[in-house]
């Protein structure tokens, strides 16, 4: 049932529009530019918060790419050629944990911050990278490591 419903996500929405947003997406959350840009951040302007999103960014990416290897699900035959593994979803994952943060930094964007995250998931089906199991996985992850380092930040930064 998974492998289908992502085949018909992947099949029957086809659109130039959703083709342009689902790239931008996918390089916008990659582990690759997310790294560099909260690097950037940090190098820059160095704020506590913006060490919290970046150590949980490096946790999520670890879990996640070993989960990738552990579970070894091939992507689907329709999809991209990424040499990583479908399971779970990093770029979902990604977007997720970012969101979650959003929403703590700022409660009023929390319903972009999360559609925004929604549009990732979406994403990653539609351009064939992932199954629907593997965008609900990487939401999950993203958002409990979030929550957990949003939960022990004290621990984290003891003064």
């Amino acid at each position: 049932m998974d492998e289908y419903l992502s085949f018909l996500v992947y099949s029957l929405l086809r659109n130039p529009l959703l083709d342009v947003l689902s790239g931008l997406l996918d390089v916008l959350f990659s582990f690759e530019f997310l790294f560099s840009f909260l690097l950037v951040n940090l190098v820059i302007n160095r704020e506590k918060k913006m060490y919290l999103v970046f150590l949980a960014l490096l946790t999520n990416g670890f879990i996640i790419t070993s989960l990738k290897f552990l579970i070894a699900r091939p992507r689907p035959f329709y999809g991209s050629g990424e040499f990583l593994h479908s399971f779970p979803s990093g770029h979902t994952s990604n977007a997720f944990l970012l969101a979650t943060f959003y929403s703590y930094f700022f409660p009023e964007r929390k319903k972009l911050s999360y559609f925004i995250a929604s549009l990732v998931a979406f994403s990653r089906v539609y351009l064939g990278s992932h199954y629907l199991s593997d965008v609900f996985a990487g939401a999950l992850l993203g958002y409990v490591i979030a929550i957990i380092f949003i939960t022990k930040k004290s621990h984290i930064f003891k003064s």
